[in-house]
């Protein structure tokens, strides 16, 4: 009788230790992946893009686009695309031929850039230095950029990839990786 007692106390015994390394497993498990979202948060970055216009009598006009860091972590730009409506504009020339004259044009290449957290950069910017300028010619130039939108894809350093766009009212994206860059595009 006291030895099916026994197996009866080792039982009970057993059970009570295997529900215990159970729970110790999944409180594990649970802390690591809590660990993991942390170390995601700890070098997220966040890039947003902004369109930069500006007029002073005397300081002339001013178009373009300013991509900026917002995150906590470096961005690695993997391609930073300048589009008209739904067509990739791929060089100098086609801007110059949309534009009325006269532009001094400066562009930054982003692609294969580091961007870090907190810093802004002028992606493209489109100035015309003139002292007075024409009300057509300031018309011309909002009608011709007005549906022009730039595109940055950008990865983490945790190879986390995002696609952000100009006028994007929601967060970015999220991609599998980067497409490589287009040799002739002007980013």
């Amino acid at each position: 009788m006291s030895k099916q007692s026994f197996s009866l106390l080792e039982g009970v015994i057993t059970v009570g230790a295997l529900v215990t390394s159970a729970a110790a497993v999944y409180i594990a498990w649970d802390q690591a992946q809590t660990m993991r979202v942390e170390q995601h948060a700890s070098v997220f970055p966040a890039i947003q893009i902004d369109p930069i216009e500006g007029y002073s009598n005397g300081g002339g006009l001013t178009v373009g686009f300013s991509v900026e860091n917002a995150g906590v972590g470096p961005a690695f730009i993997g391609h930073a695309k300048l589009y008209k409506g739904a067509t990739p504009l791929l060089g100098y020339e086609e801007i110059t031929r949309i534009v009325p004259s006269d532009v001094d044009i400066q562009f930054e290449q982003l692609t294969g850039r580091v961007l870090a957290p907190g810093v802004s950069r002028n992606a493209l910017k489109l100035h015309w230095r003139e002292f007075a300028i024409p009300q057509e010619k300031i018309d011309g130039v909002y009608t011709s950029t007005s549906d022009w939108s730039m595109e940055v894809c950008y990865c983490s350093t945790l190879d986390r990839c995002w696609i952000s766009r100009s006028g994007q009212r929601v967060h970015p994206h999220r991609v599998e990786t980067c497409d490589q860059p287009d040799e002739t595009g002007l980013f």
